[in-house]
């Protein structure tokens, strides 16, 4: 899953944009970085690191080259190393938002949580509108079981990048773990919006819908996810649901027997994990009494 939540750590930038130097550098640093930076571009991260390294002997605190030392060794998933680059980039000029940015990356990919929030918010304060940082400060509230927190900052991130899938897809998902359904399934019809193939956003919108007692909206949606190959089995479970509410019960019947396939399903540990709620639980144990 974290690899669908991280972004792209290797977006070029421009050499001025990681310092507030007023001292010209060194043209031998200039050179090696400039040398780096091209073996970088093209992948060849070891002699890309070569480079840096030559240059960091000449200036210890150069900005690019531990920047992207500490990129290519996040690459690599050598966190520490990573880690000791980026601190190391941060010297010279501690509200650097890129390298606090990337340095928070890290700290989330080392479950480092407090760490990597209080860099993000660092980050927020040079960056304001570093849309990014807002995502991640609101799937880390998931992450730490702060659902009530998560969506402002998710609105926040959407404000300021509209089109970004996943900031709707988690968004649905605080307001759903925080009995919100309502907004849970306008989020999930905006993360539709933008990837409409997407199977999962469907299921979860029918979760939504029926607990919001709308059964008809729900069982579209959750039709929808099956054809599309969505295989999880609350979902025939929660149509079995459905057709229960609307007083079907030979097809509420036919689906529960579908869903109860997956041995798992109704075991008492998978009952208390999300997606089921207090209703979902009410309405399986009255179906299963039919």
């Amino acid at each position: 899953m974290r690899r669908i939540f991280l972004l792209c750590v290797f977006s070029l930038i421009s050499l001025n944009a990681c310092h507030r130097d007023t001292i010209p550098p060194d043209p031998a640093e200039t050179a090696l970085i400039k040398k780096g930076l091209d073996s970088y571009k093209y992948g060849k991260f070891n002699e890309a690191l070569g480079s840096f390294a030559d240059a960091l002997r000449i200036n210890p605190l150069s900005p690019e080259a531990n920047f992207y030392s500490g990129a290519i060794y996040f690459h690599k998933k050598d966190y520490p190393s990573a880690l000791a680059f980026f601190e190391n980039g941060l010297k010279p000029d501690p509200d650097n938002p890129k390298m606090l940015y990337n340095r928070a990356l890290t700290y989330l990919e080392t479950e480092q949580y407090d760490l990597a929030v209080k860099d993000f918010e660092e980050c927020l304060k040079s960056d304001p509108k570093s849309w990014e940082s807002y995502y991640y400060l609101g799937m880390l509230s998931i992450k730490t079981a702060k659902d009530d927190q998560a969506p402002a900052y998710f609105l926040e991130s959407q404000k300021l990048n509209p089109a970004y899938f996943w900031s709707y897809f988690l968004c649905g998902a605080a307001f759903y773990r925080s009995g919100d359904w309502k907004n849970a399934a306008l989020q999930w019809t905006k993360a539709i919006e933008i990837q409409p193939s997407y199977a999962q956003a469907y299921a979860l919108r029918g979760l939504a819908l029926y607990n919001s007692l709308l059964y008809k909206d729900s069982l579209i949606d959750l039709k929808k996810a099956m054809s599309m190959g969505y295989a999880d089995s609350i979902v025939p479970m929660t149509i079995a649901l459905d057709y229960y509410r609307m007083n079907d019960t030979v097809k509420a019947k036919d689906f529960l027997n579908k869903a109860k396939q997956d041995k798992e399903l109704l075991t008492e540990a998978n009952l208390k994990l999300f997606p089921f709620t207090d209703y979902i639980r009410k309405s399986l144990g009255e179906l299963l009494q039919k």
